[in-house]
């Protein structure tokens, strides 16, 4: 996509485009196609230049973005209009940091950051993973292969436990989706594991609490809230309270369930 063509569509077909970049960025961001968003990032970049080249009543078509149903485009939309729309933006932002579309909630809330910072807010060019060392990915794979978890002991599964809690920490902030939902399963067969073994081996969980990982901690008072609910409570408003993402936002789905009597 070169500017050359660009300059020949119209301010809306311009919105349009740049409504097709974000929501083909949101997938790449699903599926991990890497390369696939620095391009459409490269993109991304000339039919914001052109808009800008157009003045503020074109870079101000982009508000009407807010409320799309893709929250990558929303994300684009309220960055990219900043300048032209500061408070506006500003209340885009805020919405889509408080709700909990990973991980645009969580660029969104930086932005804020960004913002309150006097830091101009930007829509990420890479969502290239960190690189694992070795033994950090054979570990991480070890965790993933079945295993007989009655054989294990109470502290083996609380160490089990909390090696899952710190990949999926990783997980996240990599956006890698499916081995998310590998380690999900893998942590919530050791949930089973627990409750088969009665409340105080659920009660195990509570040395998580004060855990460094934030993600450790977010899932010990989750999975432990039926055997502790006041101190498992404490622990999740502690992680909502101060505000680390991506755990901030996914306190809040947890003590909503907490509220509606659907965690046990």
């Amino acid at each position: 996509m070169k500017a050359a063509k660009l300059s020949s569509l119209t301010g809306s077909q311009l919105v349009e485009r740049l409504v097709s970049i974000g929501t083909a960025q949101d997938h790449a961001r699903k599926f991990g196609e890497y390369s696939n968003y620095e391009q459409l990032y490269a993109q991304l970049t000339a039919v914001h230049q052109e808009l800008l080249r157009r003045g503020p009543d074109t870079m101000n078509g982009l508000t009407k973005l807010y409320q799309h149903d893709n929250p990558q485009v929303r994300l684009i939309a309220a960055v990219l209009s900043f300048d032209s729309a500061p408070k506006l933006a500003q209340d885009a932002l805020r919405e889509l940091a408080e709700g909990e579309f990973m991980p645009q909630c969580q660029e969104a809330h930086f932005a804020e950051e960004d913002i309150a910072n006097g830091i101009h807010p930007v829509v990420a060019d890479s969502i290239r993973p960190v690189d694992y060392d070795a033994a950090t990915a054979e570990k991480q794979s070890q965790l993933l292969e079945p295993i007989d978890l009655s054989r294990l002991s109470i502290e083996e599964l609380i160490s089990r436990f909390v090696d899952i809690g710190v990949a999926q920490e990783q997980a996240h902030e990599n956006d890698e989706t499916e081995k998310n939902k590998l380690l999900d399963s893998a942590m919530n067969n050791i949930d089973r594991e627990l409750r088969d073994r009665g409340k105080s081996a659920r009660l195990a969980l509570k040395q998580l609490y004060e855990h460094s990982n934030a993600q450790v901690r977010m899932e010990a008072a989750r999975l432990s809230y039926g055997v502790a609910p006041e101190a498992a409570r404490a622990c999740l408003q502690a992680l909502r309270d101060s505000k680390l993402p991506p755990q901030y936002y996914l306190v809040g789905s947890i003590l909503r369930a907490i509220d509606h009597g659907k965690l046990t």
